[in-house]
Parts: structure tokens; C-alpha cells; sequence
């Protein structure tokens, strides 16, 4: 009986230990784009990028994580030298890439955001990637009620007092946001 205690406690040490190991270990993340690069600091779990695309340079933050390709255009190479465990993206220019990066056994997540519903989606979708659900479950809380607030004040203007809007997004080619946008829906 005392031989049976003995096993059955270093068994349940062992599956607690390996259980903490995986769940403490730390996705390795390439992000092919930028938007995708910064809701991932916005989850607080930057230090698992370790590949971005060119154009994910907006925050100082991404400066030392090795560039991989440009913005949904991989460099099938640079990729894998970073070793992901996962790979992002919002769109793709060659959607074989998308097979190429499994076939490596690598975990690819297209994760669209041209809605406000998408990008919530998305953060959801990241937060369990991440381990960050807490920090998830904030971030569409938090687009959600300055939405609310936003579309609260904007209703007791009039619409024709309403004025026109140009967002920049892009200096180098100028870009501005189209209708196909989530960032479309705060302007309104």
C-alpha cells in the first residue's frame, strides 16, 4: 500500500510538472502583418514575436525583431530560421505559401480584421493562441465601450456639421482607409 502512495504522488508530480512546463512555454509568433504585430503588443505578449513583416515598424518595440518578409509576402527562408510555432496573417499574396509554412509544421491563422466584429474575433482568437484571454477579453472590452461612447457623441451632431475625413495610415505610398476597413467604422 505504501509502495502504491509513493507512485501515485511521483506520478501526480511528474503530470504537474510536464502540465506547467506546456503551459508555460512561449509560442514563438511571426507576424506578416502590421496590424496584427501591434495587437499582439496590445495583448502584452510581444516578447513572443520573433518574425515580423517590413511594414510592421510603427511601434519602437518591433525594431529588434528580425524582419521576414514584407506585408503578407514571406521569405519562405527567413521564416524558418526564426522557428515559429505560428505564423499570422491577414492576407497573402501567394496563397501556396500558406501550405508551404504548414507543410514546415507550422501553425498558420489567416485572421482577418475588415470589421470591428473581425478584429474582435481576432483578439479573441490571438488571446488563446497567446495565453492572454484575460488581456483579450480587455481589448474588446475596451474597443466595444469607446465605440459605444464614440457613436453616443457623434450622434448629437448633425450630420451635415459632421466633418470630412482623411486618415492616414501609410505615408510611403500614401494610404488612407477604405470602406472595406475596420478603422472605416470609427470614422462612421
Amino acid at each position: 500500500m505504501k509502495h502504491y502512495l509513493i507512485i501515485s504522488i511521483t506520478v501526480i508530480v511528474v503530470c504537474l510538472t510536464i502540465t506547467s512546463t506546456f503551459a508555460l512555454k512561449k509560442m514563438r509568433v511571426v507576424s506578416l502583418a502590421p496590424n496584427l504585430t501591434e495587437t499582439v503588443f496590445q495583448l502584452k505578449r510581444g516578447d513572443c514575436l520573433v518574425g515580423r513583416s517590413s511594414a510592421s515598424n510603427y511601434l519602437k518595440k518591433t525594431k529588434n525583431i528580425p524582419v521576414v518578409g514584407d506585408f503578407g509576402i514571406p521569405s519562405i527562408e527567413q521564416l524558418l530560421l526564426v522557428k515559429p510555432d505560428i505564423v499570422i496573417a491577414t492576407v497573402l499574396k501567394d496563397q501556396s505559401i500558406k501550405e508551404t509554412i504548414k507543410k514546415a509544421g507550422i501553425k498558420f491563422y489567416m485572421l482577418p480584421t475588415n470589421s470591428i466584429d473581425e478584429y474582435c474575433k481576432t483578439v479573441k482568437t490571438l488571446g488563446k493562441l497567446l495565453n492572454a484571454e484575460k488581456n483579450a477579453d480587455h481589448e474588446t472590452t475596451r474597443i466595444k465601450n469607446g465605440l459605444k461612447n464614440y457613436v453616443a457623441k457623434l450622434n448629437k451632431i448633425p450630420y451635415k456639421e459632421r466633418p470630412t475625413v482623411f486618415w492616414n495610415i501609410w505615408s510611403a505610398p500614401l494610404m488612407t482607409v477604405g470602406n472595406q476597413s475596420f478603422l472605416n467604422d470609427f470614422i462612421y
